[in-house]
């Protein structure tokens, strides 16, 4: 009799917790009105069905399982612990936690301080300590009653009956929401989104899809090449340098001097966010040194992430290829062949490395980067002991004086790329840095924003002072958008997709010495096309970005969250596929125009994915073509 309280007692509990969690979001994040808590109210029908299934399965485990009330609080415990990792992932990604993250445990110790750190959060205590704590007190007191714990068939039969029914009432109402809401934690409980995000990032095999190859070579730059060992990979192109052609964009200056070739130094500042930096609107004055900047050189005022992680964004801009909708570039052709901006420098005689304050190793990237180009990997291995620390790695300022130290070191030209840090969860910052303006996850993050700011802004007064800096362009962008709470609210689906994707790109450095304003709309796979048209080199490349020397008025920016949404955009309007089924369009576009977007987004997708499944980007037999 014991087991039968046991397990009613885990079943409300286990719909008490899981619709609480939800709650809290609702509380936290959305307006209280009709809408919303309809959602929460389907997403409570998603909780009845969970348990059901759950308690179900227990039902059958406890006949067999000798410490039965032990075998309930490992579960609930277990599963108080997912909905409190899951709450914290939704406050930096805005979704629940995706199949994808078991493949991170391993790398638990990069981001020990991103657990210390929600440990000691209030959610910690709300979401895990004090469902766990209640719930062994009441089956503990339940353990004392003078009962059996026999469960017997009869009243078994009669446990998975009542469930049965529960389960089958609450999910016919609630599954025909599944598909619309998957994106939404206020309607999708965890466990469901969980199940489905395997889905959304499986590769699965597609057929050559012949005419968005041909639509997408169509919207590239350059010629084919005659050469019969490219016959095979339809994006390759040769193009001439668009330095010097005056009929195309002449606000961006290029290297006219074919004796000396100017130094790169590529920053991604990690999650580096528009929507809160000033000169792209923002009316927290927390980027002074950003914003001084931009006066300096080649300003991009629409541009855009392509995908929503650093691994995404490393892909897009060092190599020019529309990160998969679906499964990571990183994670699932690692050794594909590619032709990325690092190989095609270092064939120019160019020394590459690349410079991170915290560990290479994460998501493959040390894998990925050496085999495409760079030669050397400067990770938290080469920092001295004594170096300050923040969050997952060194500080910035730590990272930028070592930059500093290495390239002169290097042999001219170099090109060098970096990647910040401590803007990243867990947001750790001194106090002086502390801009008092709250306590949620978004303040923290604005405090780490400032900071990072001012140590670009320190490093370039410093590189200033360098000898190498006259002959030298400094890019400034960011590896992603941030995914989690903005100040600024968006008001209808695209400006929640630009703010979840809108970064900064900036050009400036030696050679550059008139400010200038580029309003055309681009991504990080523009990035590369750009930099060698900038340093005068003719190319044969497999690139799917276009330069900002040949982009018009209406030119595209594209980026996609894999099962969440992809979008088309430009100055003209937006389209936005959201949950793969619905349809947004914006800036009064209509028919062929609506069709036209659509099938521009449809084809980048749809090429990238099949010329990653056939590694058919650039030939395997290492020969050089530049």
């Amino acid at each position: 009799m014991k087991v039968y309280y046991s397990l009613l007692v885990f079943s409300i509990f286990m719909v008490i917790v899981t619709a609480s969690s939800r709650l809290i979001i609702l509380i936290r994040d959305y307006p209280i009105n009709f809408m919303t808590t309809r959602n929460f109210t389907i997403g409570f029908f998603y909780d009845l069905m969970n348990m059901s299934i759950v308690s179900i399965i227990l039902s059958f485990i406890l006949m067999i399982f000798k410490n039965k009330l032990f075998l309930l609080k490992i579960v609930f415990g277990f599963l108080c612990l997912l909905l409190f990792l899951d709450y914290n992932y939704y406050l930096q990604f805005g979704t629940h936690l995706p199949y994808k993250s078991i493949y991170y445990i391993s790398n638990i110790k990069t981001f020990y301080s991103s657990i210390t750190s929600i440990i000691l959060s209030i959610s910690f205590l709300l979401i895990f300590l004090l469902p766990i704590t209640m719930i062994y007190i009441i089956l503990k007191k339940i353990s004392r009653l003078n009962k059996d714990l026999v469960l017997s068939n009869k009243k078994l039969f009669m446990l998975i009956i009542s469930y049965s029914i529960v389960g089958s009432i609450s999910g016919s109402y609630s599954n025909s929401a599944l598909e619309k809401n998957i994106n939404d934690p206020v309607t999708i409980p965890f466990i469901n989104y969980f199940i489905w995000s395997k889905k959304a990032t499986d590769l699965k095999k597609i057929s050559m899809p012949f005419e968005d190859i041909e639509f997408v070579g169509n919207n590239l730059s350059g010629s084919k090449s005659d050469i019969r060992e490219f016959d095979r990979y339809p994006l390759v192109r040769v193009n001439n340098s668009k330095c010097g052609n005056r009929d195309l964009h002449q606000k961006i200056i290029c290297n006219s001097n074919s004796k000396i070739n100017w130094n790169i130094i590529l920053i991604l500042m990690e999650s580096f966010r528009a929507t809160d930096i000033g000169v792209y609107g923002s009316s927290n004055s927390i980027t002074p040194k950003f914003d001084e900047l931009s006066k300096e050189g080649i300003f991009f005022k629409n541009f855009y992430a392509n995908g929503h992680q650093t691994k995404h964004g490393e892909v897009a801009i060092y190599c020019s290829i529309m990160p998969n909708y679906g499964g990571s570039v990183m994670d699932n052709f690692p050794m594909n062949s590619f032709y990325c901006l690092p190989e095609f420098l270092k064939e120019k005689g160019y020394s590459t490395s690349w410079i991170h304050a915290s560990d290479s190793s994460f998501d493959g990237q040390a894998i990925f980067l050496l085999k495409n180009g760079f030669d050397k990997i400067i990770d938290k291995k080469n920092f001295s002991k004594d170096a300050e620390k923040l969050g997952w790695g060194f500080t910035d300022k730590e990272l930028f004086s070592k930059v500093i130290e290495e390239i002169r070191k290097e042999k001219q030209p170099f090109f060098t790329s970096i990647l910040t840090i401590t803007n990243h969860h867990p947001f750790d910052v001194h106090q002086e840095y502390n801009l008092n303006l709250g306590s949620r996850e978004v303040h923290k993050f604005m405090n780490t924003l400032y900071y990072s700011d001012e140590q670009l802004g320190i490093f370039i007064e410093k590189a200033k002072k360098e000898n190498w800096y006259d002959n030298t362009i400094i890019v400034i962008t960011s590896d992603t958008s941030w995914h989690g709470e903005s100040i600024e609210k968006a008001n209808n689906y695209d400006e929640f997709v630009r703010i979840k994707s809108k970064i900064p790109l900036l050009i400036i450095g030696g050679p550059i010495h008139k400010p200038t304003v580029v309003g055309q709309f681009g991504s990080q796979i523009d990035i590369a096309p750009t930099l060698t048209d900038m340093l005068n080199f003719s190319r044969i490349t497999p690139w799917m970005g276009v330069s900002f020397f040949e982009k018009h008025s209406n030119s595209f920016a594209l980026t996609n969250r894999p099962g969440m949404y992809w979008s088309v955009m430009n100055a003209k309007g937006s389209f936005h596929l959201e949950n793969d089924k619905i349809v947004h369009f914006f800036g009064g576009l209509a028919g062929k125009e609506q069709r036209d977007y659509e099938k521009f987004g449809r084809a980048f997708i749809n090429t990238s994915k099949w010329l990653l499944q056939e590694n058919l980007y650039w030939p395997t037999n290492n020969e050089k073509y530049n």
